[in-house]
């Protein structure tokens, strides 16, 4: 009877983990929408694992202009990339900073972020730029970029955040 017993929870307990979700259309357009936003939250998470900032991502429209300078300019290095789209900015004065770090997930997939501190704008302080990068056959391409703002004091939020300064 304890065999029983302990092959049933165990045959319980191994079935309540397995359970699959699926994602449908549904005939209700509102209904749709919520999926729609479950299935970009879904990839999100996929392609940008950190789970407590929030960012704002760069339109396809946009990724697909810097791609095709980046095309045009034959430019190789991921750095490079950054350095065309995002120059430093050497006629700042002060407390300017501008700092790129790279981190490689895999082979084909690169992820470099660019810190701007100490900005010349009268609202943003800082941008963080996070570009997402992937081989496409021989060329390197961006595939996704997205970013986060710090203001200066009364000029709005003081921390990282998708959201643009006043």
């Amino acid at each position: 009877m304890r065999i029983i017993q302990l092959l049933f929870f165990l045959f319980t307990l191994f079935s309540c983990n397995n359970k699959e979700t699926s994602v449908t259309k549904d005939s209700n357009p509102e209904n749709n929408s919520t999926i729609e936003q479950a299935q970009k939250a879904e990839v999100e998470a996929h392609f940008y694992p950190e789970k407590d900032l929030e960012f704002k991502f760069i339109s396809p429209e946009e990724i697909d202009k810097i791609n095709k300078q980046v095309l045009e300019k034959n430019i190789k290095m991921p750095e490079d990339i950054i350095k065309f789209h995002r120059p430093k900015n050497n006629q700042s004065e002060g407390n300017y900073s501008y700092t790129i770090t790279r981190k490689i997930d895999d082979k084909l997939r690169i992820e470099l972020t660019l810190v701007e501190d100490g900005l010349m704008d009268d609202s943003v302080k800082s941008r963080k730029s996070i570009y997402t990068m992937n081989m496409k056959g021989n060329k390197l391409i961006v595939i996704a970029l997205k970013e986060q703002y710090k203001c200066y004091r009364d000029r709005g939020h003081e921390h990282w955040s998708p959201e643009l300064c006043l």
